[in-house]
Formats: C-alpha cells, sequence, structure tokens
C-alpha cells in the first residue's frame, strides 16, 4: 500500500484520477478482511462551523471514484480529535480502517492535533493502511514535516501569505510515514523556493513538492532521500511535481516531473 499527497486543489474534475489509486488500495485491504465496501477514515481540522461542509466534499471526492463509507474523524484547531460520539479515536479506530484521508487547512493545528495519534497512524500504515494526505495532509506525512513560515533568518524566502501563521521557516517531526519533507500549492502559491531554503538550510535532506489537483504516489518501503522519493513516485492529476535532494555545501538538486500519462 502507498502514501498519496495531494497537493491541495478542489477541481471536480480531476477527483477520479487524484484519488482513485487511494480507493482503489483501500478496496483491496477491504476486500481482504471481507468487507465489500471500503471504510475510509476522514480527518479534519478546522472552524466548527466549516468541518461538516469539508467532511462532505471529501465523501464526494471519494465517491468519484467508487462506493464507499466515509468516517469522520475530526477537531477544532485547538481541540482534540474526537468521532462522531464525542470519543477520541482509540488505536484500533486506525487499524480497522481501509483507507485513511487527512484533510487540509492550517498545518501547525493539523500536526499538534494528531501528533497523540502519530503512533498509532504509523503501525497501521506500516501494516497497509493506505494514506492519502491532502495539502496539511500531506505536508505532515513525513519524518520531518515542514509546517510554515515565511522567512529564513531575515531573508524572505516565499511570500508572506504562505506563512501558516508562522514567521520563521519551521521544520519538526511529522508522522514520519515517509523520508521526504513535502511542500504543496506548488505552482500556484509559489513555495517551491521554501523548500528549497530548508533544504539548503539542513533542515531536511530530501524533498517532494506537489501541484494542485494533483498527486504523487509514493511505496514507503522504497522512499530515500537519496533521490528525493522519486524514484519509486508515480505523480498524476493535472499539474506537476518537483523531487528535491540535498546536494554538495549548501546546493540543492531539483528534478521535475509531469504526471504519467500512461496511468
Amino acid at each position: 500500500m502507498s502514501v498519496h499527497l495531494v497537493g491541495g486543489g478542489r477541481d471536480p474534475d480531476a477527483t477520479a484520477v487524484v484519488y482513485g489509486s487511494f480507493l482503489a488500495e483501500a478496496a483491496q485491504r477491504a476486500e481482504a478482511v471481507g468487507r465489500a465496501v471500503p471504510r475510509i477514515g476522514v480527518v479534519l481540522v478546522g472552524d466548527a462551523d466549516d468541518l461538516a461542509a469539508g467532511v462532505d466534499w471529501f465523501r464526494q471526492a471519494v465517491a468519484s471514484c467508487g462506493p464507499a463509507e466515509v468516517v469522520a474523524a475530526t477537531a477544532e484547531p485547538a481541540g482534540a480529535l474526537c468521532l462522531d460520539d464525542a470519543s477520541a479515536p482509540a488505536a484500533r479506530w486506525w487499524s480497522d480502517l481501509d483507507g485513511l484521508l487527512v484533510g487540509g487547512g492550517l498545518t501547525p493545528a493539523y500536526h499538534r492535533v494528531l501528533q497523540p495519534h502519530a503512533v498509532a497512524i504509523r503501525v497501521a500504515v506500516t501494516d497497509g493502511l493506505p494514506y492519502a494526505g491532502f495539502s496539511a495532509g500531506a505536508m505532515i506525512a513525513p519524518r520531518r514535516a515542514l509546517l510554515g513560515g515565511w522567512r529564513l533568518g531575515s531573508t524572505a524566502v516565499t511570500h508572506e501569505d504562505n506563512a501558516e501563521d508562522l514567521d520563521q521557516v519551521t521544520v519538526v517531526d511529522g508522522l514520519a510515514l515517509i523520508s521526504s519533507t513535502v511542500e504543496v500549492h506548488t505552482s500556484q502559491w509559489g513555495t517551491l523556493s521554501r523548500l528549497v531554503a530548508a533544504i539548503a538550510a539542513g533542515e531536511a535532506s530530501s524533498g517532494i513538492a506537489v501541484d494542485e489537483n494533483t498527486v504523487v504516489i509514493l511505496d514507503p518501503a522504497t522512499d530515500g532521500p537519496a533521490t528525493g522519493g522519486g524514484a519509486s513516485a508515480t505523480v498524476l492529476g493535472t499539474g506537476q511535481a518537483w523531487f528535491l535532494a540535498a546536494g554538495e555545501g549548501s546546493s540543492v538538486r531539483v528534478d521535475r516531473r509531469e504526471r504519467d500519462l500512461s496511468r
């Protein structure tokens, strides 16, 4: 099973391509345990008034790929993750899913909310649970997660609008599902420079930057820093992706790839 990094974007015409492989893997996992319809966990962190609509959008996105049962775990930015019955997800909840889709919003909030569940998520993904991260959900997936920020010291490395309420570029321990640090909304928001700067500064050794309405699919077993994850990656959707690896000194190698037209 794979880790699916979605660079954001909500084009309904792209959902079948962007989420199709994720749902196919979830259906395979469901079939192995005798479930006819895969159970997809959708995790969202945001304002209370926006959570129901957000879950519904992802329910429709998944439904564009095939039948699925969506179960939600949500939190407000300063709160804790809760299921529909107001209980916290136990370790077994994650392992009983057939697919896990973590949505987008303020990346530091997703990181804070999901850190108490990081071990359970990592165990489930290691055991074959397919993971899809949308925007913030993709950014917190790596071993070293880029949470935001727009400056390194006094130097601006991306637009201030991309700061995610952080001043300095901030890289911390993430869910550790993959080795490469992730950036999203790349062409649309101009965030590639922030990832280059983070790697050049030694905050990460490799990276993957993904456009909106585009997914990079990785096999965690073969994702490695030497290639920026590119060797084992598939790129699908309407955009492109960049694979970065640290070079000598403060140099950074950047390889751009367009979508795989054979898929």
